[in-house]
């Protein structure tokens, strides 16, 4: 048995250099020579001298200042545990047991700048409206929480046939069952099971299979965050219908009402746990019938499944644009798209259009909430070879392949209420629902993957290759406006590889030195419309590097 304590506390500065509105403001508005002039450039001729009329350097260095956002967490946790490999004996040998209990306390402050946060206000010379100091940011206001959870498990190894029972067709069968329970004080309780078996037919075969039900408590900043307010590029839909209905434009498509709207999110208290039921089923097979003098094979293959509910996430602001569209064409609007009010000429015009009228988008309130259900499912291959005591050295060959067989988020009443729509031909097929049903190859998510790798060793020297493949995908938020056709983000492979040498050492861990090379050929990640032109969640921008390092294990 064992028992521990313990206190822990992490905090971050990440201070940055942005502009601020009211000093950018007072630099324009000066009288003098050292005002801010915000027209000059290289001059005429162009020269490779650079700015031929340079703002006052001084004048700059005013209105540029630093910008923090220090956030901190904390966790106290105790707990016990007891573990035995033979509490007892049964027919086929000891059973196991472990036993635990845990208490925790979780906190977690977001302390933003005072130019973000509201203390610093900059308010508008031109309309009045207070807005955030830091240009081309949107407020966000500090935000802290906390909670106490309280947790407990028991776990058991239970063989239930050994070899020496001599049972035809089963060499061995084992279980491991085990329940956890976990206690928040934010929305209360859960108790989740897991079942797992091996069967061993015969020394080569072995077959596995586990179900379980899991959960995963929404953190601290979906709990508490306040009013999260970013501002994105985004198409008004009504708008676009407004335009086609008085002719302004032919076909939705040629439609160009992109627009900057703030997307405020805000955390809920409300929120349940995400929870799961998750199986899985399996083969290995060791290829004993090969001599040990050409190697071991091992092949395994496996499938699995997770279909959880409560999904904590966000429906997203072009969705509830979209939404919004179609319940103006119906006589009702999306109280979550909040816009500005209209002059009366103004609305009648969208009510003689058969509209409900709708100004420029001030903001659209996007929280948290627990989504439907969504169930994936794949399939993992493996393939391991080694080979030792060869007059080359030692190898080993290892291979991994993992498809994707489902990825489908349920369709909400309000998203099927807009497909049906879109299918009558009440409102445009232009626009998309994104991130429901099918989602195999959108995004992020990659019908195939696989990855393999190479070592070598011998005495001292050694090396390896790796290799690794994604999988093409489309990118929902670039289509092609003749065909509709999502943009496809190319397939993509990377390779590394090392050598390394192990100095000679009389201790059990002498020092290695290895060098190495990431993106040996130095490819780049394939184009998508994202911020920095690549989705950063399945490929790396970073280029071919070389390193060294040394090891040393005391």
């Amino acid at each position: 048995w064992e028992t521990a304590l313990l206190y822990s506390e992490a905090e971050t500065d990440d201070t940055t250099t942005r502009i601020s509105n009211t000093l950018f403001t007072e630099a324009l508005s000066l009288t003098t020579p050292d005002a801010y002039n915000p027209f000059n450039g290289g001059g005429l001729p162009l020269s490779d001298s650079g700015d031929g009329t340079p703002s006052n350097a001084d004048t700059m260095a005013g209105f540029i200042v630093p910008v923090s956002r220090i956030s901190s967490t904390s966790l106290a946790l105790w707990d016990f545990k007891f573990s035995r490999p033979d509490l007892f004996e049964l027919p086929a040998g000891p059973l196991g047991v472990a036993l635990g209990v845990e208490a925790r306390r979780e906190t977690y402050e977001d302390d933003r700048d005072p130019r973000l946060d509201g203390t610093i206000e900059f308010i508008s010379p031109r309309t009045g409206e207070a807005t955030s100091d830091v240009m081309g940011s949107s407020p966000t206001l500090d935000s802290e929480g906390d909670r106490d959870v309280f947790s407990a498990y028991a776990e058991f190894a239970v063989p239930l046939i050994s070899e020496d029972m001599n049972i035809p067709l089963v060499q061995s069968l084992d279980a491991q069952l085990a329940v956890r329970y976990e206690d928040y004080d934010l929305f209360g309780s859960v108790t989740k099971p897991k079942i797992a078996l091996a069967w061993r037919p015969v020394e080569p075969l072995l077959f596995r299979a586990a179900w379980s039900e899991g959960f995963k408590a929404p953190n601290l900043q979906q709990q508490f965050n306040r009013a999260l307010r970013r501002s994105n590029s985004r198409t008004d839909y009504v708008q676009c219908e407004y335009d086609l209905r008085t002719g302004v434009i032919a076909s939705f498509s040629d439609c160009d009402r992109s627009e900057s709207v703030v997307s405020e999110r805000q955390g809920s208290t409300e929120l349940g746990p995400e929870e799961s039921e998750n199986f899985s089923a399996g083969m290995v097979f060791d290829a004993l019938f090969i001599p040990p003098k050409f190697g071991e094979l091992q092949l395994t293959v496996d499938y699995w499944s997770i279909k959880q509910e409560d999904v904590v996430g966000i429906f997203g602001d072009d969705n509830h644009i979209l939404y919004d569209y179609l319940l103006r064409t119906m006589g009702e609007t999306n109280p979550a798209v909040v816009r500005e009010t209209l002059s009366d000429e103004e609305a009648q015009a969208y009510i003689d259009a058969g509209l409900v009228p709708a100004g420029e988008i001030i903001q659209v309130n996007d929280n948290y909430y627990n989504f439907l259900p969504r169930e994936a499912e794949g399939l993992d291959f493996g393939v391991y070879y080694s080979i030792d005591d060869t007059a080359w050295g030692d190898f080993s060959l290892r291979a991994n392949v993992a498809q994707l067989l489902t990825f489908y988020q349920d369709i909400s009443p309000i998203e099927q209420r807009i497909l049906d729509a879109q299918e009558s031909g009440q409102i445009s097929e232009v626009v998309s629902i994104e991130g429901v049903g099918d989602l195999i190859r959108q995004d992020g998510l990659p019908e195939w993957r696989w990855s393999a790798s190479a070592t070598w060793r011998k005495g001292p020297f050694g090396a390896g290759w790796f290799t690794s493949f994604v999988d093409d995908v489309l990118d929902t938020s670039a289509t092609n406006d003749e065909t509709g056709d999502y943009w496809v983000v190319d397939s993509a492979m990377r390779h590394n590889a090392y050598i390394q040498y192990t100095l000679a050492d009389e201790t059990e861990t002498p020092t290695r030195v290895r060098l190495g090379m990431r993106n040996v050929f130095n490819e780049e990640p394939p184009l998508a419309d994202e911020s920095y032109g690549y989705i950063g969640g399945l490929h790396s921008s970073r280029g071919r590097f070389v390193y060294l390092s040394v090891r040393k294990t005391f």
